[in-house]
């Protein structure tokens, strides 16, 4: 699925993304990058990670990246994997670019607007351990309380 991301004001488009439970390795998330700078930043020397949030645990996967000289614009690839898919429901995910440091905790440079993605119940599911995770609406409705 192609997504495009604006740097000037982190959105993502489209915002919502459908995928289903459990198809490990067989989505990619593509995004194409408006400007491969952000300020003064060149995005193209940072790490790029696909982070999720589901029930409180913090998931992140690099991404790989390729500069289109063709086009000058940055795509990153984002092969979805068994934890993100594991939820049926909504999970929220932004892209952010960190330094490249060597203890793994580098600072952020870039992050994204979030963006959501709906696990709808797959086929085989009846297989699987799942766990339902709430909707948008319940979360807001639970944070308001």
């Amino acid at each position: 699925m192609d997504i495009a991301l604006t740097v000037s004001n982190r959105e993502i488009s489209p915002a919502v993304v459908n995928l289903f439970q459990f198809e490990n390795n067989t989505t990619t998330l593509n995004f194409t990058l408006d400007s491969y700078m952000h300020g003064e930043v060149d995005l193209r020397n940072y790490k790029a990670y696909g982070i999720t949030s589901i029930n409180g645990q913090i998931d992140m996967t690099e991404l790989t990246a390729t500069y289109d000289s063709a086009n000058d614009k940055l795509v990153l690839s984002w092969d979805v994997k068994e934890f993100t898919l594991r939820q049926e429901g909504a999970i929220l995910y932004q892209i952010c670019f960190k330094e490249n440091a060597n203890d793994g905790e580098g600072t952020g440079v870039f992050y994204s607007y979030k963006g959501v993605m709906i696990n709808r119940e797959s086929i085989d599911a009846d297989n699987h351990l799942t766990a339902n995770y709430p909707t948008l609406l319940k979360q807001w409705l639970d944070r308001i309380n």
